[in-house]
């Protein structure tokens, strides 16, 4: 079997504290243009000054776009959970959400699908994280 073409990023990291809402609002916003733009599927999260985000697409231009994210200046503390080919992807469609992932929306169902597949694929690995995901949750 081909390995996949497709690639899963998953991190969080620590807002620097000049970031106002202005400028959030701001970056989600370009964020999803720019990944929809890109055909990048995933959820960008913002929560107490932190952000946690999972990027999914075409292998290439997900290592492209993380390699940005790492230099970006918004941000620190960068911790990378999740790095690993795939061939499904779990979003369908790239959604920036302010605070939490909303209950009634699509993409808090499609993230909690993508928690469970997690938990059940690498059950060490996910206990490594769980508590950062289930933060941005609740």
């Amino acid at each position: 079997m081909p390995e996949p073409t497709k690639k899963t990023i998953s991190y969080v990291s620590t807002a620097h504290s000049y970031l106002s809402s202005l400028n959030l609002e701001n970056l989600f916003t370009y964020s999803r243009e720019r990944n929809m733009a890109n055909c990048i599927d995933g959820i960008l999260l913002f929560s107490e000054g932190n952000f946690f985000q999972i990027i999914e697409g075409e292998r290439n231009k997900v290592n492209q776009l993380y390699a940005r994210i790492e230099k970006d200046h918004r941000h620190h503390n960068l911790i990378k959970f999740i790095d690993k080919p795939t061939r499904t992807l779990h979003f369908s469609e790239y959604d920036c959400l302010f605070a939490t992932a909303k209950k009634n929306h699509n993409s808090y169902e499609e993230l909690c699908q993508f928690i469970e597949l997690e938990k059940s694929n690498a059950p060490k690995e996910f206990v490594k994280y769980e508590y950062l995901i289930h933060n941005f949750l609740k």
